[in-house]
């Protein structure tokens, strides 16, 4: 019975020792199964870190580590290692599967003259456009008959209208019974005041400007025609306005020849008008394509000071031209030593960029389409074209569920 006893208790002995070993197995497995899913995950976590410039870089190079063997593995921290020497190498590991970029071709010495010369006639032509504007403010009359036919008031059209846009366009002063103001009689002179002598005509100045609009015009459109092959679309616009402008100026010269009355004098007012404004673009088109050339970071400051300075310039010039045609000569002499002293300096500030803005061999000329499309305003509108479209949406959402809740609540 003993013995039978001792063989039972050895089975059992026997099936405790293997049940225990296959149990120490299994749970080696696990941890086995354990550290391999952690490894993995580590990688993973490691690699979704990783810069994606700098992964994509080393991956379409197909690029292993600078030092070491076809692919370096990333280096494990340490226990005791702090937080900087960890990135530290971190850094210098990725640092490692970086190839640097490969260097441009380069140039030819025939090349690099050419683009040098080309940068020297683009500099030039942009102090050809300053001298071009500083010519717009000059006002040197030589005595000159452009022979226009006498004018015929109109009595349809108040006389001061008539007065003041011939004066400003043509230095036309008021006739009464074929004599100026000043040329009549102290009796004479006061029917006038009273309003009882009214005007029958003008009397054109027989002096011309010898810096006529064309001149400046003239110059602006040709800097603005050598300027548009590199310097991008800026200056194409700029040199079409500048044609338009000139083409009005011309119109206006030559308007007196072949019209009279109110059909002279309403054409040349509101082409004298459209004029301004043409000059006003052609200054902004050249604003625009040197803030346009001086692109960089480092430029911002000037091309806010470039901005500024027009802007104020193109206000000067707007006050000056109402006060010049209602003939307040004190005020316009006032706002014009401010205008000239603004726009010195803003041909100032012109010049001292001029040298940084041809730095770059030529600029991408972009369509008009393009430059709206890169613009504030427009990138301005399309965010909020964005966010009413995700409103919408997120109402329709909401109403959705709403409509699901009555449903539901209904069964």
């Amino acid at each position: 019975m003993a013995t039978g006893n001792e063989s039972e208790n050895r089975i059992i002995n026997n099936m405790k020792t293997r049940a225990g070993k296959e149990e120490n197995a299994a749970d080696q497995k696990s941890k086995e199964t354990a550290e391999t899913a952690e490894n993995k995950e580590a990688a993973l976590t490691a690699e979704s870190n990783e810069p994606v410039g700098i992964a994509k870089s080393a991956e379409s190079n197909g690029m292993t580590g600078a030092a070491g063997p076809a692919e370096s593995a990333e280096p494990v921290p340490e226990e005791d290692e702090d937080e900087g020497s960890i990135m530290a190498r971190r850094l210098t590991y990725l640092a490692s599967k970086v190839r640097p970029p490969e260097p441009e071709p380069e140039l030819s010495p025939e090349e690099k003259k050419r683009q040098a010369r080309e940068r020297k006639e683009d500099k030039t032509c942009i102090y050809i456009f300053l001298v071009g504007l500083f010519v717009l403010l000059m006002k040197l009359t030589v005595p000159f008959d452009m022979g226009y036919p006498t004018y015929v008031a109109d009595e349809s059209v108040i006389p001061a209208t008539q007065v003041y846009t011939l004066n400003t366009h043509y230095g036309a002063e008021p006739t009464y019974l074929g004599y100026t103001y000043d040329e009549l009689s102290e009796e004479s002179q006061s029917l006038v005041n009273e309003g009882t002598l009214e005007m029958d005509g003008v009397r054109y100045d027989n002096r011309v400007d010898l810096f006529n609009d064309f001149i400046g015009l003239g110059l602006m459109a040709f800097a603005c025609f050598r300027l548009k092959k590199r310097r991008g679309t800026f200056f194409s616009l700029g040199f079409y306005t500048a044609v338009a402008s000139i083409i009005l100026k011309l119109f206006i010269v030559t308007a007196p020849y072949y019209l009279n009355g109110s059909r002279l004098l309403w054409p040349v007012f509101f082409i004298g008008i459209a004029n301004f404004f043409m000059k006003v673009l052609v200054t902004y088109c050249f604003t625009a394509g040197m803030c346009q050339c001086l692109d960089r970071i480092n430029y911002r400051q000037d091309r806010r000071t470039l901005l500024l300075t027009w802007f104020v310039m193109v206000v000067f010039q707007g006050v000056i031209g109402i006060t010049s045609w209602v003939l307040l000569g004190a005020v316009t002499m006032a706002y014009n030593v401010i205008l000239f002293f603004t726009m010195m300096f803003y041909i100032w500030k012109s010049y001292t960029l001029a040298e940084y803005a041809v730095r770059d061999w030529s600029v991408p000329r972009l369509s008009v389409g393009d430059l709206y499309k890169n613009s504030g305003y427009y990138q301005k509108k399309q965010q909020e074209k964005e966010h009413k479209k995700r409103q919408k949406q997120a109402s329709e959402e909401i109403k959705e569920r709403r409509r699901k809740l009555e449903e539901a609540k209904k069964m």
